[in-house]
């Protein structure tokens, strides 16, 4: 265990002494728990008794008041037939087992078990929760839950390296390389972009658009130079392009680090400033991967622009 904890960064802060041993136990228990969750949760064991109850989870749940993550509920056959993600675990399981609709009904009738994971952070919350309902495609998850990002850019033209003007809407089926959660943060962002580039917005954006520009921005001026920009460079504005982003962890003094090379998303992990420093290098070693795709780069720079993530 010693050499693992020390290739992972993990450090014992009372050595030799059982309760110091028990929190390096514990916290080396995470990390490979975080770095392979995804075969923790296709092997299920199905509790029974917990099945009988009218609320068979109430006594699992009591402590997560307020508690940001996942849950995964499990029929009888071993089958993740709901995945859930809430900022408050507690208050979000408990309403399933007392709505009264067709669903919850049916739902509460198969569910025999409850698996949480305690995320903390609602960045990788909101991450993980549509990779994972993807991967699993759960009977109860049908109805899609509205994604935090739902508005996109769309460079034009498409399938091209070169953007001459873009388009601004809701997501819907066609998927956008860069997302957005409002047009009030859309448009800030694009005036920023256009500045930086020197374009100019009566040929960058489309007439329609442009009423909604001017509402949601301040009425800046700056001289055109420029005709387009690449794609390539709109992305990168999306993230800084090296950092760790830094944020919220599961509970007391832990926090959960992002990082970012290259503009992209490459994984998170937790650590304590306390006892941990910010060591890219351990860090990495420590990290849960993440694919870099466009909407994992839209929730880490959504947050990032919040200020919830920091560097």
């Amino acid at each position: 265990m010693k050499t693992v904890s020390k290739e992972l960064g993990l450090v014992n802060t009372a050595r030799h002494r059982a309760e110091g041993d028990a929190r390096l136990t514990l916290d080396l228990l995470k990390v490979l728990f975080e770095k392979d969750r995804d075969s923790v949760f296709s092997e299920v064991r199905v509790s029974r008794e917990a099945s009988v109850q009218k609320n068979p989870f109430k006594e699992q749940v009591r402590d997560l008041q307020n508690k940001v993550g996942l849950y995964y509920i499990f029929n009888a056959a071993d089958e993740i037939i709901y995945i859930g993600s809430s900022k408050d675990l507690q208050n979000s399981i408990n309403r399933h087992f007392v709505a009264d609709n067709i669903v919850a009904l049916a739902l509460q009738n198969e569910a025999v078990r409850l698996e949480i994971e305690d995320l903390g952070n609602e960045a990788i919350a909101e991450i993980l929760f549509h990779k994972t309902v993807e991967l699993h495609r759960p009977i109860y998850n049908a109805v899609k839950k509205k994604k935090l990002l739902n508005y996109g850019i769309f460079p034009e033209p498409r399938k091209s390296h070169s953007v001459e003007f873009v388009k601004v809407y809701a997501v819907r089926h066609q998927l956008p390389p860069l997302y957005f959660d409002s047009p009030k943060s859309l448009y800030p962002w694009l005036q920023r972009l256009m500045m930086e580039y020197k374009l100019d917005p009566a040929t960058f954006l489309l007439d329609k658009d442009r009423g909604h520009y001017e509402k949601n921005v301040k009425p800046l001026q700056w001289k055109p130079e420029e005709q387009s920009m690449s794609l390539s460079d709109m992305r990168k504005a999306m993230l800084p392009e090296e950092a760790i982003l830094v944020g919220p962890g599961r509970k007391g003094q832990e926090k959960c680090a992002v990082i970012v090379e290259g503009g992209r998303v490459l994984g998170y992990t937790y650590f304590y400033l306390s006892t941990d420093r910010l060591n890219r290098a351990q860090l990495k070693k420590r990290m849960v991967d993440l694919d870099s795709d466009a909407y994992t780069i839209g929730v880490i720079g959504h947050f990032y622009r919040k200020g919830y993530l920091k560097r």
